[in-house]
């Protein structure tokens, strides 16, 4: 793929800001998969070069994907992990989902009280990565917010930073040294709920706008 940036987010606006070949038939690809995309080509060389069929392909594949990301709910599966004490018992729920390609797990842990069934030190989170041919995607937790936790119920909201970018390919081999020719970043947003007592859980999973979420630093 010829080197270009997309901001993304899903919506049903059209709104092409260039008139060029290239940049109409992206924009159209995305607006016929329900997608709203801001494009950038760095390249003034190929401002006016048509999509090649596979170039097609691969955007129509992309923004098909985007606009299925959106409210994707998922079950969460049962792991009990290591037990520390006999009192304390330390589980887990994970899940894998896949976007674009990209096996993502999202993990929820806590620490429980056999004799109390209090619930403590609820951690989750979400990540992935995975290169095809000139493309490495990547999912990347940056912070997760535990809206409340208890015997009965553990609350959780995720947020996440979505990344697929195209590397050149020199002597057969990707060559990340040299920086992508092609960035895609999005935020990601994941939602949902644990029931310790009844060992399931539940998570939504969503194409939130384009860019990153900031991560937050400690002072």
């Amino acid at each position: 793929m010829f080197a270009l940036f997309l901001l993304t987010g899903c919506s049903k606006e059209e709104s092409v800001t260039d008139t060029s070949d290239r940049l109409v038939e992206i924009q159209a690809l995305a607006i016929r998969n329900g997608c709203d995309v801001t494009i950038e080509i760095l390249d003034d060389n190929i401002r006016k070069k048509p999509l090649t069929e596979d170039e097609k392909n691969e955007y129509n594949i992309l923004f098909s994907q985007m606009a299925k990301l959106n409210g994707l709910t998922f079950p969460l599966e049962p792991q009990q992990i290591n037990v520390d004490t006999r009192a304390t018992e330390s589980r887990s729920y994970y899940k894998e989902v896949s976007y674009k390609g990209l096996p993502c797990k999202v993990s929820v842990y806590w620490q429980e009280d056999n004799e109390t069934g209090r619930i403590s030190n609820v951690e989750a989170g979400i990540g992935g990565t995975k290169i095809s041919g000139a493309t490495k995607y990547t999912m990347t937790y940056v912070r997760d917010d535990i809206i409340h936790a208890n015997e009965s119920e553990i609350s959780i909201e995720i947020k996440a930073n979505f990344s697929a970018e195209t590397f050149p390919i020199v002597n057969g081999k990707l060559d990340i040294s040299r920086g992508p020719t092609i960035s895609i970043k999005s935020k990601i947003f994941v939602e949902g709920k644990v029931w310790p007592q009844q060992m399931y859980g539940e998570f939504t999973i969503r194409f939130v706008g384009d860019g990153i979420w900031e991560i937050e630093r400690e002072l």
